[in-house]
């Protein structure tokens, strides 16, 4: 009784350890490019460096709420070996994202420059409309690369997620100063783009094959690409038609709210009518069987 108290004991402090490296690496790899930016940038190139940064991690504030509600439920529904019903919540976890976050994620990085002049009414900032396009791209991915953190949380397991940002930040951290020398922003802009991406294109699959075998097509395609895709598209053609002309900021805002508004509403169609229904199908052949 004793050493089986003890044993869980030592797994329990094994995980909060591992969670709180995790944590360290996270906070430290998100503040390293910016020590490294104040020294290479002059001090309005680095105010305007800052913002850029400001508004796209805004991007993965916005899906906090998110893992709040979801992590304690799967962590219940995995411990209950209801795994059915705790795959069909994290999907749906990820489309409420596609639903809420990506719209907004996708306007900033299709029309930065707009963005940029609507916060500050500064045309010169305007021209820093790359950099925040390519770190909000990188925001994104990390936001869905998140969702591979809570999988692996919620099977009280972060050996893999551990082992991960060890390895990252062991490339990330050389890479990022040497860029940060020899090329600035773009040059760490890129490295942060080019991580955030392997989360979820090269890490991704590797965690679904340990955690969610098979679901990680329907998760990439279903649950994100499948917004992405006719967002972008309306965004784009929205670009075209519309912002560009718009050099008025209250008619700029007013156009951007109502895109928002119409891209989340198109989301939650496409949702309720299409993706929705795959899991009904799915329950229902699961519970035929």
């Amino acid at each position: 009784m004793t050493f089986f108290f003890y044993q869980r004991d030592f797994k329990n402090k094994v995980f909060c350890g591992t969670t709180a490296i995790t944590a360290i690496l996270w906070v430290f790899l998100t503040q390293f490019d910016k020590l490294l930016m104040s020294k290479f940038l002059s001090l309005e190139e680095f105010g305007y460096y800052s913002l850029i940064v400001s508004v796209s991690s805004g991007i993965m504030m916005l899906s906090g709420p998110v893992s709040v509600a979801i992590l304690p439920r799967l962590t219940a529904l995995y411990n209950s070996d209801n795994k059915k019903q705790m795959t069909n919540l994290f999907l749906k976890s990820t489309s409420l994202v596609s639903v809420t976050v990506l719209p907004i994620s996708l306007i900033i990085i299709v029309i930065p420059d707009k963005i940029l002049y609507l916060w500050t009414g500064n045309i010169e900032l305007s021209s820093w409309g790359w950099a925040l396009s390519i770190y909000s791209l990188g925001s994104i991915f990390v936001v869905y690369s998140s969702f591979l953190h809570y999988i692996q949380f919620a099977h009280g397991n972060l050996k893999y997620h551990l082992r991960y940002g060890l390895i990252t930040s062991a490339f990330s951290i050389p890479l990022i100063y040497i860029l940060a020398v020899y090329f600035s922003v773009e040059g760490v802009a890129l490295i942060w783009l080019a991580r955030s991406s392997i989360g979820i294109f090269l890490w991704a699959p590797f965690v679904f094959y340990k955690f969610l075998p098979g679901y990680y097509k329907e998760w990439l395609i279903n649950n994100i690409l499948y917004y992405a895709i006719v967002d972008f598209i309306l965004i784009y053609f929205s670009k075209i038609l519309l912002l560009k002309y718009l050099d008025e900021r209250l008619y700029l805002f007013i156009i951007m709210f109502l895109l928002i508004s119409c891209l989340i509403l198109i989301n939650y169609v496409m949702f309720k009518k299409v993706i929705n229904k795959s899991y009904e199908l799915r329950t229902n052949s699961d519970r035929n069987i």
